[in-house]
């Protein structure tokens, strides 16, 4: 009897599904008009969208790109020759919108970096989350295609480092520290908090007697 080699076949030939460009442009729902604070969330965004769609469509989800793309950005795109790819386009608006500083300056930005004195752990760790993002993007440009892996890879170490070093606490930074350099950016910020909850309402005497920790918390 022949194995049947059917189901192993359609397994490995499974392609996820791609989705429509109607469904892909959801994700766009906010135009670019030249607002350089905006432009990375627009590309970010972008960059899904046609990463979704499939291939084929690309032509047509272009041309809806491009309609998002208002005011003093739709000018620049009209004077260029170049505009039939999705990577000329994010080319042109980078080049035009784009705030580029040197890796050190990013760097030196968040090593000096430090959580705020009624900022909370988890909205430290999304601060520090999102300044790594510019130093990834600035490795990116400077590094070699086969080292952008891991320069990012470190920086996302330095920025757990950097979280660490910020923290208020130095009580809870040595903890945390003692969790070894292994540990991510999110599981810094779980054993902060961890931490927190069990030595804050001690540090942050003298309360009125009679408000329990509960209520402390259930304030902040």
């Amino acid at each position: 009897m022949e194995a049947d080699h059917s189901s192993e076949s359609s397994e490995s030939a499974y392609v996820a599904p791609h989705c429509s460009v109607a469904e892909a442009m959801k994700l766009i729902s906010h135009p670019f008009d030249g607002d350089n604070r905006k432009l990375r969330e627009f590309i970010e965004n972008v960059d899904v969208a046609f990463e979704l769609v499939h291939p084929n469509k690309h032509e047509v989800l272009l041309k809806f790109v491009k309609t998002k793309i208002t005011g003093d950005a739709r000018s620049k795109l009209m004077v260029r020759d170049l505009t039939h790819t999705w990577a000329l386009v994010k080319g042109i608006l980078e080049e035009n919108y784009a705030v580029r500083r040197t890796l050190d300056y990013y760097a030196c930005k968040m090593f000096s970096a430090r959580q705020e004195k009624n900022e909370s752990v988890p909205s430290w760790g999304n601060h520090i989350d999102e300044m790594q993002t510019e130093p990834k993007e600035a490795a990116r440009r400077v590094c070699k295609p086969e080292k952008i892996l891991g320069a990012v890879g470190l920086i996302c170490h330095l920025g757990k480092a950097c979280f660490i070093q910020g923290l208020n606490s130095e009580r809870i930074q040595t903890i945390v520290r003692s969790r070894g350099e292994s540990i991510t950016l999110s599981q810094a910020v779980e054993f902060s908090l961890e931490e927190s909850a069990q030595f804050f309402p001690i540090e942050r005497n003298p309360w009125p007697q009679g408000i329990s920790s509960g209520v402390l918390f259930a304030i902040e």
